[in-house]
């Protein structure tokens, strides 16, 4: 398994979102995973996910066709629509 760190996002006061890109079997996809900090040094936690590069289309499409005011900028929240 070859596996490569493309962005580090920050994400609360102690913890980020690493993005990486996992190639295993021949397969890509993309794993998204929170970190932290626990004694000084950022760990993995449990939260994350890992989506086949087959879907990414799809998912970026619907991320595209959010408009602009679905997401308050002050806080990242997704604005109910209706």
């Amino acid at each position: 398994m070859n596996e490569e760190t493309i962005a580090k996002i920050p994400h609360g006061r102690n913890e980020e979102i690493r993005v990486s890109v996992i190639e295993k079997n021949g397969k890509r996809s993309l794993k998204l995973r929170v970190w932290f900090m626990k004694d000084g040094e950022l760990r993995p936690g449990s939260n994350g996910m890992q989506i086949r590069f087959e879907a990414m289309r799809e998912i970026m499409g619907a991320i595209a066709a959010l408009p602009s005011s679905a997401c308050d900028a002050r806080s990242g929240d997704i604005a109910a629509s209706g």
